[in-house]
């Protein structure tokens, strides 16, 4: 990047940079109001744009919290077509309310997930619908300022963390570093496996957190891949395979398959809906190959699901986890406490 581009996106971040002081003093002097719920709400967030890992943080929750929870998701169903409230359903295409909330859906059909631009107004309306509900995780809301949660989970990725980045047009951030005040608990995400105490000692000194928050790091698990459409098929994956992705950051997948596989990597924009000449042109280009994707990415890729059958296109999916490292125990017990006690404040 040159001196004078650098300079005038410089220029632009510093304008966007007031914008957020404006807009944060307007809620904190209480110019902008803020609602809290009589059901608690995890918001899970993150300083950039996209890439973190909220949707797979999420699922984490969900299967650390069903048990003791009836849980309801509130996402903005990105890129959807509709607007509005709207309560998922089976029968929802990613258009109606958005991969990510989709996916979730299918994945767990009995959680209550409601779509809505206005968090404020979405939370409400879930807990009308669904009044079971006694637990909102609220999907990418750390810059919904009207919604005060109960914790605030911020996510920053071990590759691109927040303190080494810069306000968009910059870089990638949507609110300063010191954002981060407002977190309770902190994950470096798609950490190394083995990361050590020294590297997360030196992390922890870079975050800098206070002595209210508290950090974690997790990693991603890459569990057994699995054919979208045909169970019997999933051991008959052959060595060389194209990757297909719309996701925001896919270099770790990459690293992870190329040592599997020999990988021809198709990379589309995050989100990206596929057509139909898209994937005929992948056929034409890429004969008798077989077909490797993300799960966020096969429900879009799902809308062709008979072209899919017709064309015999093996499609095998990559699923991932979440997996906190080293104290996934102290990491649950805190989130209950945090509810404890908000049950037992409200309870008073």
């Amino acid at each position: 990047m040159n001196i004078l581009i650098k300079s005038i996106l410089f220029v632009f971040a510093q304008l966007y940079g007031v914008i957020i002081k404006i807009r944060y003093w307007l809620y904190k002097h209480h110019f902008i109001g803020s609602t809290s719920f009589d059901v608690p709400v995890i918001c899970i967030g993150n300083l950039s744009w996209g890439g973190t890992g909220k949707t797979p943080m999420i699922e984490y929750l969900i299967q650390l919290l069903q048990e003791q929870y009836h849980i309801g998701i509130i996402s903005r169903g990105y890129k959807r077509n509709t607007t509005g409230f709207v309560l998922a359903n089976l029968h929802h295409s990613y258009n109606d309310i958005g991969d990510e909330p989709l996916l979730l859906k299918y994945k767990y059909p009995n959680v209550a997930i409601g779509v809505g631009e206005e968090r404020i107004v979405a939370i409400p309306n879930l807990i009308a619908m669904r009044p079971q509900t006694n637990l909102i995780i609220m999907d990418d809301g750390f810059q919904h300022l009207s919604v005060r949660p109960q914790v605030n989970i911020l996510l920053t990725t071990y590759q691109n963390p927040f303190w080494e980045d810069h306000l968009i047009p910059l870089g990638t951030l949507r609110e300063y570093p010191r954002a981060k005040s407002r977190a309770n608990i902190i994950i470096v995400t798609k950490c190394p496996k083995h990361i050590n105490k020294t590297e997360q000692q030196e992390l922890i000194r870079q975050i800098q957190p206070s002595k209210n928050q508290s950090v974690f790091f997790s990693t991603i698990q890459y569990q057994p891949i699995y054919h979208l459409l045909n169970a019997e098929k999933n051991d008959t994956i052959q060595q060389n395979i194209v990757l297909i992705t719309g996701i925001a950051n896919a270099e770790p997948l990459v690293e992870h398959l190329s040592k599997q596989f020999n990988i021809t990597h198709l990379e589309y924009q995050d989100h990206h809906a596929f057509s139909l000449n898209e994937l005929e042109r992948i056929k034409q280009t890429y004969p008798n190959q077989q077909w490797i994707t993300t799960e966020k990415d096969a429900v879009r890729l799902l809308a062709h699901k008979d072209w899919l059958i017709e064309n015999n296109i093996d499609l095998f999916i990559q699923p991932i986890a979440v997996e906190i490292l080293h104290n996934q125990d102290d990491f649950k017990q805190l989130l209950i406490d945090y509810l404890e006690f908000f049950y037992g404040r409200n309870a008073s």
